[in-house]
């Protein structure tokens, strides 16, 4: 038996089959009834799961991901740690602040110019503050994102 599993915000989408390749199961589950789920599964079942921003695909992911976990060259990787997460978070941070000056939106030169300032850590933790208010602006004032909009308050020197 094997299962796919594409994790999702709001459901997670399961897809089962036996060892003929036939399907046992294919739902959306909720975040809070997969826990469940995954106990009342037969010992050596294998289960693969994938999460990524194509979550929106869910029921044909899920299938995908079940079918790719049969496939003899497939690759694995293993569940990183917390710390390893979170060493990996910050090498993207740092990478993201080198490659800063090659592109050309406002907010590339904002964090180029922060980080020559005040050093890579300080902007990465102003860039992802940014990112934090940019969304919730947008959803408060119900109006699309522009990424060459100005702030209305004029910046210090």
């Amino acid at each position: 038996m094997r299962a796919g599993v594409d994790l999702a915000k709001r459901v997670i989408q399961v897809h089962v089959v036996d060892g003929r390749e036939r399907v046992l199961s294919a739902r959306a589950l909720a975040r809070e009834m997969f826990i469940a789920w995954c106990a009342r599964l037969p010992a050596g079942c294998v289960v693969a799961m994938e999460a990524s921003s194509s979550a929106h695909h869910c029921a044909r992911n899920a299938a995908a991901i079940c079918e790719a976990a049969s496939r003899p060259t497939m690759r694995f990787i293993p569940v990183k740690s917390i710390e390893q997460q979170s060493m990996l978070c910050v090498h993207r941070l740092r990478e993201g602040h080198m490659t800063a000056h090659r592109r050309q939106d406002r907010i590339s030169s904002w964090v180029g110019a922060l980080g020559e300032r005040s050093g890579w850590q300080k902007a990465g933790v102003a860039l992802a503050n940014k990112n934090a208010r940019i969304p919730w602006a947008v959803m408060t004032r119900g109006i699309g994102f522009d990424p060459n909009h100005l702030s209305a308050k004029p910046v210090p020197a």
